[in-house]
């Protein structure tokens, strides 16, 4: 539900049975959690909140508790910790409830079939600075069918590769009430 937190931290010490929590977010769902991931190699955890309307991810140094706002949600990051990919969590929830974040967000293109303005970035880690890479509208419109015409379409599960130099995702949009990928 909207007003649901969950607890952000990590386990250590004999057996790994002490918890050390790190912080509390509210963007979270039962099957992705909250993407927490660890970055590259180092003490720093990342995973998504929701702020002011805004769906976002925070880094943080387990060490020192020195936090980072990063300026948008990530879906993965990069085994080398360089870089994060991220896609709307909010427009994944409206069409696969469940599967995104439920807390309102000030998204606006949320309504539109194939929107410009959302689609998949990528987050430089070390400028903290959000790049578009390629729109919903784009996607679509790739050996676009007839039978994709008031589709309602939204990008999801998205991968690095180990050497963190490619990355793989879901292009999903339903009709009615089916679902097709690519």
């Amino acid at each position: 539900k909207k007003n649901d937190t969950l607890q952000v931290g990590f386990f250590n010490g004999k057996n790994h049975l002490d918890f050390n929590y790190v912080a509390t977010t509210s963007a979270w769902n039962w099957h992705m959690g909250c993407k927490l991931q660890w970055r590259g190699n180092s003490n720093e955890l990342i995973f998504n909140d929701n702020e002011n309307g805004q769906n976002i991810a925070r880094l943080i140094n387990v060490d020192n508790l020195k936090e980072t706002k990063l300026p948008g949600a990530v879906g993965s990051v990069s085994p080398d910790g360089l870089w994060a990919i991220g896609y709307s969590f909010a427009r994944v929830n409206k069409y696969m409830p469940g599967y995104g974040y439920c807390q309102p967000t000030s998204e606006d293109d949320l309504g539109v079939d194939k929107p410009s303005s959302s689609g998949i970035y990528k987050i430089d880690l070390n400028k903290n600075e959000k790049k578009d890479i390629i729109a919903i509208s784009d996607l679509a419109a790739i050996n676009s069918t007839p039978s994709m015409n008031g589709a309602k379409h939204f990008v999801t599960h998205t991968v690095i590769s180990p050497d963190s130099c490619h990355f793989i995702f879901l292009h999903r949009y339903f009709i009615g009430q089916h679902r097709f990928d690519r």
